[in-house]
């Protein structure tokens, strides 16, 4: 006669088979019986627990490579891989919110980008001795599922995460097309982020440490990514590229000095103020514009350095007067 035990343990099986099925509707169904039954284990748990909706955003870190020797990598190297995973996540977070206007809110604050991005190291769940889980804090109000069934809008780390696995998949690929992509994708994310992507691409060349990613978001979607040697070479010749960047644009204002190439020029627009070299052929002939308005056509280049920081220079190549445009 079957016991309450047993009745409790088949209706556990039955939500444990539906999880998975659910699991393996994602984007990143398991790769191998392993994954599977870890899958497996952490549904168990969670059902024992009364927390299988409430998921946490996780990165699943495993470092390999000619680096890592009889299962043994320094802890100086592992650290700083880590540290600079994150500061790219974060990196990655800022931008988002920046450009996509990305504000998630939690208790009717706004959440500051560290906290919003931070990610936890946590015991690991049937880990190898060389695999590292990074979770977020407890799910926040707006990672729920809301009450109507409607799915939650991605969190900013999640956001951040799925750009980062990007990035790195993109890197690693022989397609012309998608190494353009990626160079596409740097410029995009401007000079923060490519700094600690060429950080952490150096880590990877520097240490002979490969590093494969897992991410699992909170709505359940998961993915993966691998950094190897190449895909690093790929990144740092992809920053490389758009460290230097060189383009004409048009200003109309007010010349406010003229030069004949030995100091600097200014001409204050409506809303800024550039001050720009010349050479010394066009610089002789300014003095007739001197607070004057003007169009000027004007080279910008824009450097970005190591520290995440970009600078802007400008030079005059034209001026005119603005009846002359018509």
């Amino acid at each position: 006669m079957p016991t309450t035990d047993d009745s409790r343990q088949e209706r556990l099986a039955e939500l444990e088979a539906a999880i998975l099925a659910r699991a393996a509707e994602r984007d990143e169904p398991p790769a191998s019986a392993e994954e599977l039954t870890e899958l497996s284990a952490r549904a168990h748990q969670h059902l024992l627990n009364g927390t299988f909706e409430q998921r946490r955003t996780e990165l699943r870190v495993r470092l390999h490579g000619d680096g890592v020797r009889g299962h043994l990598v320094p802890s100086d190297q592992a650290g700083s891989l880590l540290k600079k995973t994150q500061l790219l996540v974060r990196w990655i977070g800022a931008r988002l919110r920046s450009t996509e206007d990305i504000n998630p809110i939690g208790n009717g604050k706004d959440i500051g980008i560290v906290d919003a991005t931070r990610l936890f190291l946590t015991p690991q769940f049937g880990a190898g001795s060389l695999v590292f889980d990074l979770v977020a804090s407890e799910p926040r109000p707006d990672e729920q599922p809301p009450l109507d069934g409607l799915p939650a809008p991605a969190s900013v780390l999640d956001r951040s995460l799925e750009q980062l696995l990007g990035i790195i998949a993109s890197s690693e690929t022989d397609s012309g097309e998608d190494l353009g992509e990626l160079s596409a994708y740097v410029s995009r994310m401007g000079p923060r982020v490519a700094s600690q992507l060429k950080a952490l691409a150096e880590e990877v060349t520097d240490n002979q440490i490969d590093l494969d990613l897992r991410w699992t978001g909170t709505d359940g979607r998961r993915r993966r990514a691998d950094l190897r040697r190449r895909g690093a070479l790929a990144i740092k010749d992809a920053v490389e590229r758009n460290r230097v960047k060189t383009d004409e644009m048009t200003l109309a204002g007010l010349l406010e000095t003229a030069s004949t190439g030995k100091d600097q020029v200014r001409i204050d627009t409506a809303t800024d103020s550039y001050k720009m070299a010349v050479d010394p052929e066009l610089g002789v002939t300014l003095g007739r514009w001197l607070h004057q308005e003007v169009v000027a056509r004007v080279e910008q280049t824009i450097t970005w350095h190591n520290s995440g920081k970009e600078t802007k220079r400008y030079k005059l190549l034209a001026i005119s007067a603005p009846e002359e445009l018509h």
